[in-house]
């Protein structure tokens, strides 16, 4: 199954000793993406701007990256919403984005219950990926994300690789898989869970709920 990936780089003024960490993690994730798969790199600060997107080249991207600067607010959510709208665009079917942020918005033009909203009517996952100390990072914000869609957080020290995190959601991308059921339909937020009776060892990973408007 083809998967369509936004990467989300929070360069805001905030970032200054996070972007060359952030930088190493996306060039080397990008060399592990190979056709149909799709994937988009989006830097947001002030502004909400594609930088990169398959099939431009290596080179490119790591040109792009080597010219950003940490600089202003974060408009985390004008971003998020952003980067569903392109990987919803794409034909594949597993959709996702990964944002490299501290979870701090103090700019953008929507509000958290927006982009929640569209995050659930989507189907796309989000994750989140946090490098340095986790009490920088505003948890409320980049867990419930990750919880309502299904995806996760990672909390990632400073002293180690990116990669390999990024590896965990890759992976965890590949086992995904749609369950479906007759409800009769009824607007609002629903909650469900998923389990899998006598296995003790399956961890299972979905969203907690769904949106009926």
């Amino acid at each position: 199954v083809r998967s369509a990936i936004a990467m989300l780089m929070d360069t805001s003024g905030s970032m200054v000793d996070i972007l060359p960490h952030m930088d190493r993690g996306v060039i080397d994730f990008s060399k592990t993406i190979r056709f149909p798969d799709e994937y988009f790199v989006i830097t947001f600060g002030t502004n909400v701007k594609m930088v990169h997107r398959s099939p431009d080249t290596q080179a490119h991207l790591e040109q792009v990256l080597k010219g950003l600067k940490p600089f202003g607010t974060s408009v985390l959510f004008d971003a998020m919403l952003y980067g569903m709208d392109k990987v919803n665009a794409s034909g594949n079917e597993r959709k996702a984005l990964i944002v490299f942020t501290d979870g701090n918005d103090n700019g953008s033009t929507i509000e958290f219950g927006q982009v929640a909203e569209e995050a659930q009517l989507s189907g796309v996952l989000c994750y989140f990926v946090a490098i340095g100390s986790p009490v920088l990072v505003d948890r409320h914000t980049v867990e419930s994300m990750a919880g309502n869609s299904g995806g996760r957080v990672s909390y990632v020290p400073k002293v180690e690789a990116v990669v390999p995190y990024l590896e965990k959601i890759r992976s965890e991308m590949a086992r995904q898989y749609y369950a479906g059921y007759y409800a009769t339909r009824v607007k609002g937020y629903h909650k469900i869970r998923v389990e899998a009776p006598g296995r003790k060892d399956l961890k299972i990973r979905t969203k907690s709920g769904y949106l009926v408007n």
